[in-house]
């Protein structure tokens, strides 16, 4: 909200210089916008030819609010159908289990239609919505009133207890949405700009994405003038919501997914503009299918709160959610294949709740930024096979509209929308490459996600994702990425777990000298001596060696000279680590974490020197830098997977038996996989919960 805030200060600045300059009367002023460089106002035909000919503009844009809306549908009659679909009830289920459950609560969400006032519905808590100033009647408000319904509907919502926020479709409206704190906004409608497939519109969504920090989730429409994709669908950094039926047709309905099919009218072409849509989901109309997607993602900021700063982190795991395309529509079409990646009509493929759950319970997501300095990426990562066959590694980023280049054709065609940037995405398995995803050139200007889906390997688990900056553009690049198995398991939401632990500024890795008990860093081997744990609570978290003895952990050594840096030795005491996440701190740079230690004085905090990896003491916290930031890279073994083999079998059961009758001593990493059932402890419930994973009983 604070960011929110210094907008709206910074626009009015502009807006009242560019009003200035060009003379622009008060009262011809329909609009202007407090989130993005947008002015609507009414002009003569002499005012337009005059400031057409003023190089200080770039664009004169006819600005229309005309909208269309979608039929109604059976949605509500074969509401469980859609939930089955997407696994609703088995993640709500399994989710509940684990962490007390899941509601949407503290979400706020925000309804923008293209007129409407909710209306009194059995199903609608009237203290669970409110209307923004103005708002008019659209109708009988069936339309706002049924997508509120599927949100926060008694039965038929997917967020029951979220916060709704409706207002019409124009900007105004979605600005006083922002003003009202709402962390996504839900648009059921399609507005149509002719042949300018990216308009004005579309660049103010991207903008707000980019700079305020919501996400926007639209219907891609149904099938208006040849099937093309309306704004705001098509803007680059809003999520495109397809539409598929849950059956055969729009009149069979069937809790058997495998018969699944795209409905006809699910718009996909998208001439000159973003590769959409992103996504498809079950409804009889996308105006429908949208707002079950929107509260998904309110599900998953209800369960990891912070990633509602990072809309870029949002749509990669929406993407890495999908395991699966439908069948084509019943016009007989080829049916997409999941392996293909994006897809022409259904993007990355049908929506999975489960998967997204488990994408943000165990971590398998993060952000970076590429720069004219560090034009490419790398994060590594380890997933062993289980029961799965394929994962799906994902990647999006964000489009930048405020940065313009100079340019003197001011011909539709030709004026410079804001630089347009193309990353491709590759994974390699032990240096071996095993998928890309390379979507659109800077010509083709088609691209802001790509996502590859691969086999995994019985014994080969470690993984590289590598993203490259095609064009080398000359900014700053701010992507998010997510992978997740088409098997995928749950744990609770924290950042305990096993890591590589990577120096955000050298890229060198904290590994342990097994002669000495010192850390220091070096180059990524992936040997043992660089495998760490993570372990504790959010403000007492101390690090271990995988491999050594659980009494073993990080511990300030001797002073280093005079200074007062003290060397990183292995001990036994207690260093009460606090975490900082770069998820909600955004001093921090993306992806990076920042371990602080009360013990031995005030503020000492983890740092990197270029032969050792030491404890700084710092005179004040505020002082973080680069050398003491790290990068937390997955090692993704399933808890209960006790000789780490990819598989859990009986003989994960005989060194936790042994362990408990003192017969044989387990590792650090050993401990940690054997707390097969998350509760802090290894006991005889590990070994019973085990002997329930391997029967199938979880």
């Amino acid at each position: 909200m604070t960011r929110r805030e210094f907008s709206r200060e910074k626009y009015n600045e502009k807006s009242s210089k560019i009003v200035k300059d060009i003379e622009i009367k008060e009262e011809d002023i329909t609009f202007k916008s407090k989130y993005a460089p947008m002015i609507v106002a009414e002009f003569t035909e002499t005012q337009i030819y005059k400031y057409c000919k003023d190089l200080n503009i770039e664009n004169i844009y006819l600005y229309t609010n005309e909208t269309s809306i979608s039929d109604e549908g059976e949605v509500f009659e074969n509401i469980n159908v859609a939930k089955e679909a997407i696994k609703y009830t088995y993640a709500m289920d399994q989710q509940k289990a684990i962490s007390g459950g899941l509601d949407g609560s503290g979400v706020v969400i925000g309804v923008a239609e293209t007129d409407g006032i909710v209306q009194s519905n059995p199903e609608i808590n009237e203290s669970s919505v409110d209307n923004v100033d103005g708002a008019r009647l659209y109708k009988d408000g069936s339309h706002i009133t049924n997508v509120t319904r599927l949100i926060v509907g008694a039965n038929s919502g997917f967020a029951p207890n979220a916060f709704v926020i409706t207002g019409n479709s124009d900007e105004e409206h979605i600005e006083e949405l922002i003003d009202r704190g709402v962390q996504i906004i839900n648009m059921s409608f399609s507005l149509d700009t002719g042949t300018v497939y990216y308009s004005d519109k579309c660049k103010f969504y991207d903008h707000v994405v980019s700079y305020d920090h919501v996400t926007f989730v639209a219907a891609v429409c149904n099938q208006s003038r040849e099937g093309k994709i309306f704004a705001p669908a098509l803007s680059y950094n809003v999520i495109g919501v397809g539409a598929y039926y849950m059956g055969e047709d729009e009149d069979t309905f069937t809790l058997e997914t495998s018969d699944d099919r795209m409905t006809e009218y699910s718009g996909f072409v998208n001439t000159g503009c973003a590769e959409k849509p992103d996504v498809v989901m079950p409804g009889t109309a996308t105006s429908y299918a949208t707002p079950v997607l929107t509260s998904c993602i309110a599900l998953m900021l209800q369960l990891k709160p912070s990633l509602a700063a990072y809309p870029q982190a949002v749509k990669a795991i929406v993407l890495a959610s999908c395991h699966d395309k439908v069948l084509s529509s019943i016009n007989g079409e080829p049916t997409e294949s999941i392996h293909s990646g994006i897809t022409e009509k259904q993007g990355a493929g049908a929506f999975d709740l489960w998967s997204m759950f488990c994408i943000v319970s165990q971590g398998t997501y993060g952000v970076g930024r590429l720069s004219s300095a560090r034009n490419q990426a790398v994060r590594r990562f380890v997933v062993p096979k289980y029961k799965s066959d394929y994962m799906n590694v994902s990647l999006t980023w964000i489009k930048e509209n405020d940065v313009k280049e100079a340019n003197l054709d001011h011909s539709i065609d030709n004026i410079d929308d804001g630089p347009y940037v193309n990353l491709d995405l590759y994974i390699y398995r032990n240096g071996q490459e095993v998928g890309s995803s390379t979507i659109g050139t800077a010509d083709t200007k088609k691209s802001s996600t790509e996502m590859a889906y691969i086999a995994l390997d019985d014994t080969n688990y470690d993984y590289e994702i590598r993203i490259k900056d095609v064009d080398s553009y000359n900014g700053v690049i701010r992507y998010g990425y997510a992978y997740s198995t088409n098997e995928p398991y749950i744990t609770p939401a924290t950042e305990e777990g096993i890591y590589y632990i990577r120096n955000y500024y050298s890229d060198k890795y904290l590994t342990l000298n097994a002669s000495t008990n010192e850390t220091f860093m070096s180059d990524f081997t992936g040997a043992n001596n660089q495998l760490w744990i993570l372990k504790g609570t959010e403000n007492d978290y101390e690090i271990y060696p995988a491999h050594y003895s659980a009494s073993q952990k990080i511990n300030f050594g001797s002073q280093v000279g005079s200074n007062p840096y003290y060397k990183s030795v292995l001990g036994t005491s207690d260093l009460n680590l606090t975490l900082k996440s770069w998820e909600t701190d955004t001093t921090l740079e993306p992806d990076a974490y920042v371990f602080t230690s009360t013990s031995g004085g005030s503020n000492n905090i983890m740092s990197y020197t270029s032969s050792t990896g030491i404890f700084v003491r710092s005179a004040t916290e505020s002082v973080i830098n680069m050398y003491r930031m790290w990068v937390l890279e997955d090692i993704n073994y399933q808890n209960g997977d006790v000789d780490k083999n990819g598989s859990i079998t009986e003989d994960d059961i005989k060194p936790i038996q042994e362990y408990l009758s003192r017969t044989a001593a387990l590792s650090n990493i050993q401990l940690y996989l054997s707390d097969a059932n998350y509760d802090g402890k290894v006991s005889v419930q590990d070994v019973t919960y085990i002997n329930k994973m391997i029967k199938g009983l979880l």
